[in-house]
């Protein structure tokens, strides 16, 4: 996905700056703009709507108790509390491995902005919701927030494109890279399972995470890279 720059304290500092930042404006630029035309596009299109209902009733027409149990968990895991969790425990499990909560607070903050922007994008796109599937799925209650791009989807896929930049080891990047991918997968397929979503909202979340995270992420970098040196020039002088 992307890789960062070797800093000091290799084995405790985790957050850096990324490498060829240039390639991440372009892209994360680029990333941005189709997926919100797709959406305005998309969501005022009877074909593209109507092919995508079809899809979604013949997933939801393969209903198993195994795959609605699932669902379940992840309509919960993944919904805002859930995130709000989540951050926490991701914020959490950066500060103990690395011994530095300013990286830790940093790596939460990175993944709530990219998924706050999503919420952005809905709101302009402003498409509604599929209408109700043939098997409700029992327990999962369906948002009426706008439906694209996806946010279920857009917190896994921050969560896991945020913790691969800025985790160091490289065997540890192919854990998050297989765990992640697979879980951003599932969570895109379970949001159209249970009929939340259309096939392009879901893989709108995840192009725009992995587009439009590294550069958002570098740029927080470069504000909070800033603000640091600010505040260091401000502490030498008042102590002068």
């Amino acid at each position: 996905m992307t890789d960062v720059r070797p800093g000091r304290g290799e084995i405790e500092r985790w957050t850096a700056p990324l490498v060829h930042p240039a390639a991440h404006l372009v892209t994360g630029v680029a990333g941005l703009a189709v997926v919100l035309a797709w959406g305005l596009f998309g969501a005022r299109s009877d074909a593209v709507t109507g092919a995508e209902r079809q899809l979604l009733v013949r997933l939801n027409g393969a209903w198993t108790p195994g795959l609605d149990a699932a669902a379940r968990w992840t309509n919960a895991v993944f919904s805002t509390p859930g995130a709000a969790v989540l951050i926490v425990l991701v914020v959490a499990a950066v500060a103990l491995a690395t011994r530095r909560m300013g990286d830790a607070l940093f790596t939460g903050f990175a993944i709530g902005v990219v998924y706050s922007v999503v919420w952005v994008l809905k709101i302009i796109v402003g498409r509604p919701r599929p209408p109700a599937l043939p098997h409700p799925v029992a327990g999962v209650v369906l948002d009426t927030s706008p439906s694209y791009p996806s946010g279920h989807t857009a917190i896994a896929s921050a969560l896991v494109v945020v913790v691969f930049i800025v985790v160091r080891r490289t065997d540890a990047r192919w854990v998050v890279g297989v765990v992640g991918g697979l879980a951003m997968v599932w969570t895109a397929y379970s949001r159209l399972y249970v009929g939340a979503h259309y096939p392009d909202d879901v893989a709108a979340s995840i192009v725009y995470a992995i587009t439009a995270g590294p550069l958002i992420y570098q740029a927080l970098f470069r504000i909070d890279a800033r603000l640091g040196a600010v505040a260091a020039v401000n502490r030498r002088a008042l102590t002068a």
